[in-house]
């Protein structure tokens, strides 16, 4: 019966990722696995912290986005619907966490599956709707002004998106089993490792600039020609950069957990 209950919540949240066309189809099958797994071992909290990490990123995708594509289309290498690996590299560590908490039935395992998944709807919400804002962005590495929507950049409205993503997973996790400690927990890891995302992009991020136009970019081409490596480890994009935020916010989260219990 479990597995049922879980298969058809899975179900219908594929389901919405297709209409809303929101995923390539290999990837909602991907997201749909997880998903099966997610509320297997967690229950109907851990569904509904995935899905409303889901469709917290789906509604800040859509807040004024033809600016964004704008925006987007300049500078990031991807944008849209979400391939494959970035479903990997956003839902695998947060997976990984909720079968630690079916394996040894520990609370603390589950707080780690909801700081991860807030740190994931914290960063896309500071990459969505951070790009709206009218003040400066600035590049955590240099502290120059940078484009919006470069990886690397902060803003102010960014920052405070983050903070808003992190704490709406932190209520939902919370509101089963209340706890001051773990809705502080789980919305400072959230918001913190969006803000560690952040930074690795700014130092690590492979960027290239464009010959043509000059802009700073993530793209190999841009205005149809080739562009030219700038900084950053070469392998590093922006799929890897989530993958290693939600890696150390599972361990910073963890970390907080056995110190504080």
């Amino acid at each position: 019966m479990e597995l049922l209950f879980s298969l058809g919540l899975s179900a219908f949240l594929a389901l919405v990722a297709i209409y809303k066309k929101a995923l390539t189809y290999f990837a909602t099958l991907i997201a749909f696995l997880s998903s099966v797994v997610i509320t297997y071992c967690g229950g109907i909290p851990a569904f509904l912290v995935l899905a409303m990490t889901f469709i917290g990123t789906l509604v800040a995708d859509k807040v004024s986005i033809g600016r964004k594509e704008q925006i987007f289309d300049s500078t990031n290498e991807k944008h849209g619907r979400r391939d494959t690996i970035q479903i990997l590299c956003n839902v695998g560590v947060a997976t990984g966490a909720i079968l630690l908490y079916e394996i040894f039935k520990d609370e603390k395992f589950f707080w780690v599956y909801a700081s991860v998944m807030a740190s994931s709807l914290a960063d896309s919400m500071a990459s969505e709707i951070g790009v709206l804002t009218k003040g400066k962005t600035f590049d955590l590495r240099t502290g120059k002004v940078v484009e919006r929507g470069m990886s690397g950049g902060v803003s102010v409205l960014g920052l405070q998106a983050s903070f808003v993503g992190a704490l709406t997973i932190a209520l939902i996790t919370m509101s089963f089993d209340f706890s001051i400690l773990g809705l502080g927990i789980v919305t400072f890891c959230g918001w913190f490792g969006a803000f560690i995302d952040s930074l690795l992009g700014a130092l690590f991020q492979v960027k290239y600039r464009c010959f043509i136009c000059q802009k700073l970019t993530e793209k190999r081409i841009h205005c149809k020609h080739e562009t030219i490596y700038q900084s950053g480890i070469r392998w590093l994009n922006n799929d890897a950069v989530n993958l290693c935020n939600n890696i150390i916010t599972f361990f910073i989260s963890l970390s907080i957990l056995i110190f504080l219990y």
